[in-house]
């Protein structure tokens, strides 16, 4: 055995020998040798360990870890490289591991990334990444399409349904971003309940003005039957010391109290009609604003079950009280089962009306 071999088998020793955890229950050296990968270097910086290995048929690849690398560790690596291994579609380039907690991430930039003839490298610049933790593969990534920015995750279930989302952004992102991307769909409803939330705030502004004026109204009517109370009561003492005091004075005091009281009277059934026609405002505008808060539901139901490119669909007032009626009595009922219940009783409505039904009136997202 000449002096080279020597010295790169006391190398992999003393470092295979690093890489396994004191008391660990699977042996790090003992699964690199297993899977035939070898350790080319090991560098620490800040806490972090840096391992660079390579095996015969995935090539070179590096892991970071916090402290020793584990044995778990290097066999979530190695799942993910079986999971890309053999796409016609993809060539990994250099992937970089880093382990967080049980979760190992493998990000990389494809040399060659192609589907259905298409170049998808361009829309992914970021490159694409996947995650194992323990059997369970998932992946999350962003692809550029036009000027969308989209988010693309999900369980990985085989090269073609991978292939078949990343199109489906690649060809129609806006589309996708209403179907499939979260981000955009929580910033879309947010926008659509501050929308509904403005006019709430309009109705209830509206309403306090209203009742200002009928408190005004009834302040003033109140002031005026505390006026005629004190003008009785003053006439009625008057009329008690004048009893034996001049005939004439007595009539003449009688009609000014039956023409005070007229006037009083007619007053009074003034203020009363004001107040009347105030209330009936009110109510009306109570109305109005009933209506307004049905067309609002109805437009943040149209708009979330409208096209792509299409023009809101207004969601039938039939479709609307028969959904609200049979989920109120059985709140487990499923947009499917409802849709059935509609074409029973012959009521047209889509899947995407009934789940805007649902998501409005009943907070089901």
């Amino acid at each position: 055995m000449n002096h080279s071999r020597i010295l790169s088998l006391a190398l992999f020793v003393a470092v295979t020998g690093a890489l396994s955890t004191v008391g660990a229950q699977e042996s790090v050296e003992a699964l690199l040798q297993e899977r035939g990968v070898s350790l080319i270097s090991r560098e620490s910086s800040g806490g972090r360990v840096l391992y660079t290995l390579s095996d015969q048929k995935h090539g070179r690849f590096t892991i970071e870890t916090v402290g020793l690398v584990s044995g778990a560790t290097v066999r979530s690596a190695l799942l993910l490289l079986e999971t890309v291994d053999g796409w016609k579609s993809l060539s990994p380039g250099l992937p970089a591991f880093q382990a967080d907690g049980e979760t190992v991430r493998m990000r990389m930039v494809p040399q060659r990334f192609v589907a259905s003839g298409r170049d998808l490298r361009p829309f992914v610049p970021s490159g694409l990444s996947f995650s194992a933790l323990g059997e369970q593969v998932d992946y999350d990534f962003r692809v550029k399409s036009g000027s969308y920015f989209l988010r693309v995750q999900g369980r990985f279930q085989g090269e073609a349904a991978f292939l078949e989302r990343v199109l489906r952004a690649v060809n129609d992102p806006a589309l996708y971003a209403r179907d499939f991307d979260t981000d955009y769909q929580a910033r879309r409803l947010g926008e659509l309940l501050e929308l509904v939330s403005e006019l709430e705030k309009s109705a209830i502004e509206k309403s306090a003005a209203m009742d200002k004026v009928v408190r005004e109204l009834e302040a003033r009517l109140a002031a005026a039957e505390a006026h005629a109370d004190k003008m009785e009561t003053r006439i009625e003492t008057n009329v008690v010391s004048q009893q034996e005091g001049d005939a004439a004075l007595a009539t003449a005091l009688t009609e000014g109290e039956s023409g005070l009281r007229a006037d009083l009277a007619k007053s009074e059934e003034g203020i009363k009609a004001e107040i009347a026609r105030s209330e009936a405002e009110v109510k009306a505008y109570q109305a109005s604003q009933a209506h307004v808060q049905q067309l609002t539901e109805a437009a943040v139901m149209a708009a979330l079950s409208k096209g792509l490119f299409g023009a809101p669909k207004p969601v039938e007032t039939a479709a609307i009280e028969k959904i609200a009626s049979l989920k109120t009595a059985n709140p487990a009922l499923t947009p499917k089962e409802l849709l059935t219940a509609l074409k029973a009783d012959g009521i047209v409505a889509t899947d995407k009306q009934i789940k805007a039904v649902l998501a409005v009136l009943f907070g089901e997202y």
